[in-house]
């Protein structure tokens, strides 16, 4: 994602074509079984890193990946009550599939989201 915010600093194309390429990469993933829903390493992540695309490119094709939940093993364990590992990511992701540009991706901050 980082390598979609380098074209507009460098006008460098290149880096358009990487990112597009990592993205691809991402919906290989996507389709796999998770085994956690979180936001750190499951599949809300995922979901995470898509919208973050839309909110980048415009493009439509990310905002579908971003809503699709994907397939959750039944050996998941149950969710903690955190942000990275448990309920609140979920929801958090839940907040920023309705509004992408109001809120940033968790670790990018301010440079993830639209201007107030």
């Amino acid at each position: 994602l980082s390598l979609h915010d380098a074209l507009p600093i460098s006008g460098e194309t290149a880096y358009l074509d990487a990112a597009h390429g990592a993205l691809e990469g991402m919906k290989v993933l996507s389709s796999k079984v998770f085994y956690s829903d979180t936001l750190c390493c499951g599949r809300a992540g995922f979901r995470h890193i898509f919208l973050e695309a839309h909110r980048i490119t415009g493009e439509a094709q990310w905002l579908a990946h971003a809503s699709l939940e994907g397939r959750l093993s039944p050996a998941t364990p149950r969710p903690k009550r955190c942000l990275l590992q448990g309920e609140l990511g979920r929801a958090y992701l839940a907040e920023r599939a309705a509004r992408p540009d109001a809120y940033p991706l968790p670790g990018l901050g301010a440079s993830s989201a639209a201007a107030a």
